[in-house]
């Protein structure tokens, strides 16, 4: 069944909504671009949807695990492309789906880590910029409550994971 481009950029778009309302047919279709290689213009469409999306889900961010991997691997994306895969990385790691070492507790490589570790690459340097700057927007951020605009900061694990960041960062400047 081909879908044409605009169905795979859809398909990565509401793939959560897709997900809840048929688990089975999302998966498959999640495994079986999965198999596709990087420039594959189908991958990349289904690829460039599913990053548009700023709620990052863990259940669906562990399946797309293989995903990102493959775009951290390969330049494929640019522009704001790239810095939502960055965004999404940086949410992951924020929520606990990744840590700032080496592995994560499952045993499995950090893609956080592995996206930071790779930044002194010229063609990967961006990386660091942006997953700085999505540090930095998200130490406060203004909220609604009760009809009136307050500053609301991050929780407490938020804070310390950014600070585990800027730690890392200062650590490793000669890289950066």
């Amino acid at each position: 069944l081909n879908i044409g481009i605009d169905g795979y950029i859809w398909l990565g778009c509401y793939l959560p909504n897709i997900r809840y309302l048929d688990q089975p047919y999302a998966d498959s279709k999640i495994n079986a671009l999965a198999q596709r290689l990087a420039d594959d213009v189908e991958w990349r469409a289904f690829m460039e949807g599913y990053l548009t999306g700023s709620q990052i889900y863990r259940d669906l961010y562990a399946f797309m695990r293989p995903h990102y991997v493959r775009a951290l691997e390969n330049k494929v994306f640019e522009g704001s492309v790239e810095g939502r895969l960055v965004d999404h990385l940086c949410i992951g790691y924020l929520g606990g789906l990744e840590l700032l070492q080496s592995n994560n507790e499952d045993g499995q490589p950090s893609l956080f880590r592995k996206m930071l570790d790779e930044a002194d690459t010229s063609e990967k340097r961006g990386r660091w910029s942006k997953a700085a700057e999505h540090f930095w927007q998200r130490t406060s951020k203004e909220v609604r409550k009760e009809g009136k605009d307050i500053e609301e900061g991050p929780s407490k694990d938020v804070k310390r994971k950014i600070l585990e960041f800027w730690t890392w960062t200062y650590n490793e400047r000669d890289v950066v």
